[in-house]
């Protein structure tokens, strides 16, 4: 059962990561659409452009994760249902909660890098933005 455990886990993880990557990807697009404004009509360097919108990842991905593990949730679960693995486990005479361990056990670790990046990073992140945008009018 322990493999079943690692391969469930592995499908969650992996899908939750690339999910995040892409959210990641179209939400820093908007945030880079209006700030290009500032990079064209304020003159600023495209070195500070990136550390400015790298600062407001943490408060992004908070936001992210839990939306793609959910997603991930729901996608996995499903190709386990479609490809009829699940009839299968079950019929080996795994409980439900044993299928859902995986679950349980990656959305308290997705929890725990939510509160860290909610209590630690992002109030890190916005405490440099004014110290690093000194000397540059935004």
């Amino acid at each position: 059962m322990n493999q079943i455990f690692t391969y469930v886990s592995r499908q969650l993880a992996g899908t939750t990561i690339i999910l995040t990557m892409v959210m990641s990807g179209v939400i820093w697009l908007f945030v880079s659409v209006k700030a290009v404004e500032s990079i064209i009509n304020r003159g600023l360097s495209l070195k500070l452009f990136f550390l400015l919108t790298s600062l407001q990842l943490p408060n992004f991905l908070a936001q992210i994760i839990p939306i793609a593990f959910f997603i991930a949730v729901l996608f996995v679960y499903g190709r386990l249902v479609s490809d009829r693995e699940i009839v299968v486990l079950r019929a080996a005479g795994m409980s439900p909660l044993s299928l859902a361990a995986p679950v349980i056990v990656l959305g308290l670790m997705f929890t725990l890098i939510g509160y860290a990046l909610s209590l630690y990073a992002t109030p890190s992140s916005y405490q440099k933005i004014p110290a690093i945008a000194v000397g540059h009018p935004i």
